[in-house]
This record gives C-alpha cells, structure tokens and sequence, in this order.
C-alpha cells in the first residue's frame, strides 16, 4: 500500500513493494519507505503487491486405484519474491487460479496410480511431487511456493460405509457391548526370585561389593557362582583352629564361589562367601571367606535375588523325634556279618542253573572235575 503525502512523494508499507511506471512502461520496483516521483515526467505506481506468506487451500476430487472416490485437501503456502516483484504483477492476471490447475494436474496423474490404503500412507509422497511441480512452474512467474500440505484426504460417503462394515464383520461377537477388560497393576511378590549377572571390576571388594548391592536394592542375593581372579585371599578353614584365619597372598582362580546376603532384619553372622580358588603352582584351598577378596580383572558373579526370606527353626513345633531318641528305648542291635561257609557245605553251583541251560553248556574238563571234586568233598579248588 501506497501512501500519498503530497503529489510529488509517497510512503510505500512493510512487507510490501510497489511497481512504479514511466509513460506506461515499467521503470523501477520501490521497496519499503519514502520514495519521490515526478508526475511531470509520467512516473506513477502502477500496483502494489505484498511479500507475506500466502495461503490456499484447494480442494481436489480424484478417484484411487481401487476406484474409490476421494477429495484432497491441499494447502498451499505461496509469497511473492521481491526481486522478481514485476514478473509477479506483469505475467499472471490470477495467480491463485494458475496454482490451482497445476494442484489438480499433478494430483489426478498419482492418486489414481495408488490404493486407498497407499493413499493414506503416501500423501507425503504426493505432497512432494506437488511441489516440485508448482516451483518449477511459478518460478519463472516471480513466486516462491514455501509448503504444500495435505492436510485431509475424505473418501466417498459410501466407501466409508462399506470399509466401516467390513471392519465390524472382522470383529468379535459383542464387541460393541462387552465391558472394556479392566486394566490390572501388579507388582513382584515378595518371595519373587530374579537371576543376575553381576560384574565386580577390578580393584574392588568381591565381598563388600555384593554387600552393598544387597543393601542398596534391599534384596536378599545368594551367591550361585563366580569366575574371575582375585588376590590376597584371606579364609577360615575348619581344621586350622576356632576362629584361625589363613591368609594367602598372591594371585588365584576362582573355581568355586558360593553364599548369600540375607536383607535385614537377619544378623550379619548369617551373610557371607565361601570360596575355593586354584593358585599359580595348581594347588587349591577353600573356606569361609574372613576378609577383602580383591578382585585382579573383572570378576562375574552369577546370583539370584530375592525379597524376604522366611525364618524357620527346626524340627517344626508338633514334629515327633525318630523313634530311636526316645527316651527308655535301646537303638535295634547292629546286623551281624556273615561269614563264610566250609568249603564241603558250600553248594554246587551246578545244581542252581536249569537243565536246559546245563544241556547247552559244554564245561572244559577241568572245570567239570573241579566243581566234582567239591561236591563230594575234596580238597581241590573250585577254579
């Protein structure tokens, strides 16, 4: 917009450029701000055009491959470039009805290449080649397309039916009138049991490591096995003394890692390891873990976790005791071994096997005269 302080002056508005003639014939595009003409020498503005984003929408009807009939929303973001301002008010007398013929060009030659399904799923794809149409073509008209958007596709009122139809004849019985299954929020029970790959690196404490985790997930973990090195092994061994602790030093395999970690409120003696490891010359040692067990290099620990652990003391209040702890009864007398039979009341093997079996059987000699022998009573070997 153009305005006119005087007749030899005008002010032309933001986002907007004027078109200035001379004698009818093009002169000059006058940009935002004061400007001064010379009516004496024929200059004049011959229109003004604005360079805000534009918007239309087009409204397309096309058939789908699938021969539905369907309508495309498009909505088309177009400005004016001020540098080519003049092409813009000189070559289109309507640009907005030119936009249009190439929306519907571009639209009618790929919709009906599609199904109604590929449709929905590839608008994009057709929006893009919208585009790249419309700027080709504009281009040279002095506009810019920014967007183009497909912002609904509608199908044929009766194809809606039909879809809608099918669909319900797919579903279950009373789909429409059964109850929504109510949604369910569970959480473990306390006695759930979780397996656990646990990797101590190396450096650390196997032992204090586990303790920690225990403490911190407020689980219960019970130590299934482990590999890896550890070094400085200190253990308690039974045969070593009450309360006596070995101390190795040096680097060993772990062979066997086992124990567990009771959350609280179980007393500290019943949590711990027990270890047996394999040193450098291939001797092994085991016991209770009395000490740091570092680890030298990663140390898996296979486990398993667990939320409360029920306390039991045993036998169990109404168990009766074996027979033999009652009291005023004597244990049954141990069984008395067998011994031997002489050789002349031992029986001959010959007369246990069946006849048929002895009729089959061809003894050597020897064998024959020696089971003889000590049927009746002589003093030879039976073999």
């Amino acid at each position: 917009m153009v305005s006119a302080f005087f007749l030899f002056c005008g002010c032309v508005d933001q986002a907007s450029v004027a078109v200035v003639e001379k004698w009818g014939r093009f002169l000059r595009l006058a940009e935002p701000g004061l400007h001064f003409f010379n009516p004496f020498a024929g200059e004049c503005v011959a229109g003004v055009l604005s360079t805000r984003v534009q918007s239309l929408d087009v409204r397309v009807e096309t058939k789908t491959k699938d021969n539905v009939f369907v309508q495309l929303i498009c909505t088309i973001q177009y400005r004016v470039v001020k540098e080519h301002a003049d092409d813009a008010f000189y070559e289109l007398q309507n640009p907005q009805q030119q936009i249009q013929a190439y929306v519907f060009d571009v639209a009618r030659a790929l919709v009906p290449r599609m199904n109604l399904d590929d449709l929905f799923e590839q608008k994009n794809d057709v929006a893009k080649a919208v585009l790249l149409e419309l700027e080709k073509v504009m281009g040279d008209y002095g506009y810019s397309i920014e967007h183009i958007l497909i912002v609904d596709i509608i199908p044929d009122a009766a194809a809606c039916r039909a879809m809608n139809d099918i669909n319900a004849g797919n579903r279950p019985f009373g789909w429409r009138t059964s109850p929504n299954p109510p949604v369910s929020i569970t959480r473990d029970s306390a006695n759930a049991v979780r397996a656990h790959v646990l990797e101590v690196a190396s450096g650390c404490d196997v032992v204090d490591s586990v303790a920690s985790y225990a403490c911190r997930r407020r689980v219960g973990v019970c130590v299934v096995s482990g590999t890896g090195g550890v070094t400085n092994v200190s253990i308690r061994q039974p045969g070593v003394g009450s309360g006596a602790v070995v101390s190795l030093a040096g680097r060993f395999d772990i062979l066997s890692l086992s124990g567990s970690f009771l959350p609280a409120p179980a007393p500290p003696p019943d949590s711990g390891l027990t270890v047996y490891v394999s040193g450098e010359q291939g001797q092994v040692v085991g016991g209770t873990v009395a000490g740091p067990l570092i680890a030298v290099g990663p140390v898996v620990i296979m486990a398993v976790s667990f939320g409360a652990a029920a306390y039991e003391r045993l036998p169990l209040d109404g168990e009766e005791p074996p027979q033999h702890q009652l009291a005023g009864q004597s244990s049954p007398p141990p069984p008395q071994p067998q011994l031997p039979l002489p050789p002349h009341q031992q029986p001959n093997l010959a007369d246990h096997l069946p006849h048929n079996l002895m009729d089959e059987i061809h003894l050597p000699g020897d064998v024959g005269n020696a089971w003889t022998s000590a049927g009746a009573g002589g003093g030879g070997a039976p073999y």
